[in-house]
Formats: structure tokens, sequence, C-alpha cells
């Protein structure tokens, strides 16, 4: 018997964990990587270094807030990425920053479609 045809997901369901998963993801990569390699010195850095660590916490903020409310997490996460683009004057690379525009997308489609009432029993 297979496994998958036995899963069945709602598509409510799958835009409503999805974005969740993947902060939850982000975060976590996020917060190891600014633990292993150390707190960064500020007073060292230059002012576009500076501006980018800001926006990267505006996008954390948005992780970490999206878990409880689309909204706000939607917000902070594309906040902070329209900034960073902004400041690159380009799309950033690596593939972390398209993660973190699809976890805010998908936050705000979250928002959008899903009806308050039934996140209420969600969490």
């Amino acid at each position: 018997m297979n496994i998958v045809k036995k899963i069945k997901m709602h598509p409510i369901l799958t835009l409503f964990y999805l974005p969740r998963l993947l902060g939850l993801f982000l975060t976590v990569l996020i917060l190891i990587m600014l633990f292993g390699q150390g707190l960064p010195d500020v007073h060292a850095m230059m002012l576009r270094e500076r501006l980018m660590t800001g926006c990267m916490i505006v996008m954390l903020l948005g992780l970490i807030t999206g878990f409880r409310w689309d909204m706000a997490g939607a917000l902070g996460i594309l906040t902070g990425f329209t900034f960073a683009v902004l400041i690159e004057k380009g799309f950033p690379g690596g593939w972390v920053f398209p993660l973190l525009l699809l976890t805010g997308l998908l936050y705000l489609a979250s928002f959008i479609v899903i009806p308050p009432e039934q996140k209420k029993g969600a969490l």
C-alpha cells in the first residue's frame, strides 16, 4: 500500500502550515549561523553591512511573529526583503533569500485566503 495515497492534505491546511514550517526552518538556520559564527561586531561593520543586518533582524522578527499572526509575519518578511533588495541594488544572492520571499508570500496568501474562524483551532 502506498502511503502517499493514504495521506490527503487539504489545500487550506497546506497553505496554513507550509509557511510555518519554512519559517521554523529558516529561523533555526539563521540562529545557528548567528551563534555559530559569533555575534557580529557592530562597530567594525560598514554602513551597508549594518543596514543588511537590520534587514535580517526585521525578517527574523517577521518569521517569528508569522507563527501566530500571518499578516504581521508577511509584513516583516516582505519589508525586510524589500529593503535588502534596495540596499543590494538587485536581488541578493544565495538560496536563503528566495526562501524568505516565498515564506513571506505564503504568509500573505494564508492571511488573504483562509478565514480567521478556520485558523482559531489550528494553533
